[in-house]
Formats: structure tokens, C-alpha cells, sequence
């Protein structure tokens, strides 16, 4: 049996951010992942050591077996950086060192960097998962590829601005308690629309999630079924081929996943989606959270993780990306 430790890694630009991207593989305990951690405003060399040192640092478990780093000792000694003592210092904990560009994967790095934006981590902070979860994502990014996206340098003259809150952060096992929309037009809203939902009789809401929105098992009970509140939102939604939302993708996918279910008629138009607008317009914060970005822009949210503040501040943070981007091409 291998009773090596192997890691290989790939350093990625993107406008103001630097990313390292790893590749785990641990034989003897059966185990494959991926990690990633990202920076910004720190120069390339620096990116590489502290990245490194945050993943070599992360195996320390597993010091007694060999490490076998997936590039040439020469390319790390010529490269200097803040952390390359310490990473120098810990590489020397394990039971013994070995350089092996041979077992470099591109392929699969590639692929980790091309879902690494579903993630909108913190900063510096070291994320991980699996080779199934990475395959998961891959595929979810793809989804995502196929949507239609508006990228117009104008803001729509028209859209519904969306939030679901449901009862897990991963769309294949939501369910919706709450459906809150708002139409606009020349800058203006229209019209609102707000529902609690109840997702069932078996279906309980989870105390992190009580927590989170407020939203109480005895709130669902009396209110309209899934079935009911898509309907209706289907009905507000008609005519408009812009819809908005932070981080859209999820929203859509869950409405997605019930018309199906529902056999109903799916909504059909663009998707503008106000965290990856912020991400491309360079926003410079540590996240993309609606909370972050609406301290940043000064904009009040009544109440974070209910779907009716949320489409309200999200409409007002679509609104001042906009004038923001418009702003700096004059």
C-alpha cells in the first residue's frame, strides 16, 4: 500500500485576487480532496507561501508518513515570499520530503478553480472538500453556464427581484418557507408580493434555520402550500424577463426544481445575479455577503434573512452597482 502523503497545487490570477488551488491524495487512509484559498492586493510569491503553508499546515495529522510535493525543489528555491521559512520549517515535521512534478494534475486543479466562484469564501480563509463534492460542483457550474445571464451595461428597465428562504443552504434538499418578490420599472418599485410557505406536513423547519429568519414551525402551518405560493409567483412574475437576486443561481435553481416537480410552466428570461455583479465590478471587501456589501454601500436591511427586507436591499444594492459602474466611466 502507498503510505504517502501527496499534494499538488496551482497558483491563479484573477483581476485583484490571487487563489492557490490543491490537490490532496492520501492512499493509505483512502482519501482524495480539494482545497483553495484566495487573496488580494498580495503579490504572487506571497500568495504561494502563505497558501502553502496554510495547506502543508492542515495535513500536520498525518506527519508520519512521507509528503511528496508535486513540483520541482528548484522551483521552490527560487521563489522567496514572506511564509517560505515557515513552510520550510513545517515541510520538516513529516516523517520525510520528496519533489515529484510527475504527479501534477492540471486537469483537475482547473476544474476546482473553474467552481471555486460558487464559493465566494472569505479571504484568506483555507476552504476543503472531497472528489465527490468537487464532481457535484463541477456539475452545478455547469448548470449555472447554461443559465441565461444578463450583462447589459445598463440596468434593466424592468426585472422581479427574488429571495427564497427555505430550509437548507443546498437546493436539492430545500424546502421553501418563504417567497418575497418585488417588480420594478424606470427605477422604480411597482409592485411587492410576500408569502410564508408551508413545504409539508413532514417537513419541520431547523432550529439553525428558526434561528436565522425567525421563522417558527407554527408560522408554516396555516400558511399556503409550495404548490400555492409558486403559482402565485409564477402569476407575478409573468411579463417580466429579468430576473434578480444574491446569488440568483440558488433561487432559480429550488423555483426550477418545483416547477418541475409541480409540472408547472418555469419562468423564462435572463438572470442578474447582485453578488457576481459586485464580484465583477471589483468591489473591494473580504466577501460578497448581502450583509457585507450592504454595510460597505450604507444600505439599511430591516431585517437580514427574511425574504421581504432582503429583495428590498438587494433591489438598492442592484441600484447602487450600477450607478457605481456607470460613475467610473465618466
Amino acid at each position: 500500500m502507498d503510505n504517502k502523503l501527496k499534494l499538488t497545487f496551482q497558483l491563479y490570477l484573477d483581476q485583484l485576487n490571487t487563489t492557490m488551488i490543491f490537490y490532496c491524495d492520501v492512499p493509505f487512509a483512502n482519501k482524495k480532496g480539494y482545497m483553495h484559498v484566495t487573496f488580494r492586493n498580495l503579490s504572487q510569491e506571497d500568495t504561494f507561501w502563505k497558501g502553502l503553508y496554510l495547506a502543508v499546515n492542515s495535513l500536520l495529522s498525518y506527519k508520519q508518513f512521507p509528503l511528496v510535493i508535486g513540483a520541482s525543489q528548484t522551483l521552490l528555491s527560487c521563489i522567496d515570499g514572506k511564509d517560505k521559512s515557515r513552510v520550510t520549517a513545517i515541510m520538516k515535521k513529516f516523517h520525510s520530503l520528496e519533489f515529484d512534478e510527475s504527479i501534477m494534475n492540471e486537469e483537475e486543479l482547473d476544474k476546482v478553480n473553474k467552481v471555486r466562484e460558487l464559493d465566494f469564501q472569505e479571504l484568506g480563509k483555507l476552504k476543503g472538500f472531497g472528489k465527490e463534492e468537487l464532481e457535484e460542483r463541477f456539475h452545478r457550474k455547469m448548470e449555472v453556464n447554461k443559465l441565461p445571464i444578463y450583462n447589459r451595461f445598463q440596468m434593466p428597465e424592468k426585472g422581479v427581484v427574488l429571495d427564497l428562504e427555505t430550509t437548507s443552504p443546498y437546493k436539492e434538499y430545500a424546502r421553501i418557507i418563504e417567497v418575497a418578490a418585488l417588480k420594478f420599472e424606470n427605477g422604480e418599485i411597482i409592485e411587492e408580493f410576500q408569502t410564508i410557505v408551508n413545504p409539508g406536513p413532514k417537513v419541520k423547519v431547523p432550529k439553525s434555520i428558526q434561528s436565522l429568519t425567525g421563522i417558527t414551525n407554527e408560522d408554516i402551518q396555516n400558511a399556503p402550500s409550495t404548490f400555492k405560493a409558486i403559482k402565485k409567483l409564477n402569476d407575478f412574475m409573468e411579463g417580466v424577463d429579468v430576473l434578480v437576486g444574491h446569488n440568483i443561481e440558488y433561487d432559480y435553481g429550488v423555483l426550477r426544481s418545483f416547477c418541475q416537480r409541480f409540472n408547472v410552466p418555469l419562468w423564462e428570461g435572463s438572470l442578474l445575479c447582485t453578488k457576481r455583479l459586485a464580484k465583477n465590478s471589483q468591489v473591494n471587501v473580504n466577501n460578497y455577503k448581502l450583509s457585507t456589501l450592504c454595510e460597505v454601500f450604507g444600505i439599511n436591511n430591516e431585517r437580514p434573512h427574511r425574504a421581504n427586507a432582503d429583495i428590498k436591499a438587494t433591489y438598492e444594492l442592484l441600484v447602487t452597482l450600477y450607478q457605481n459602474s456607470l460613475f467610473a466611466f465618466l
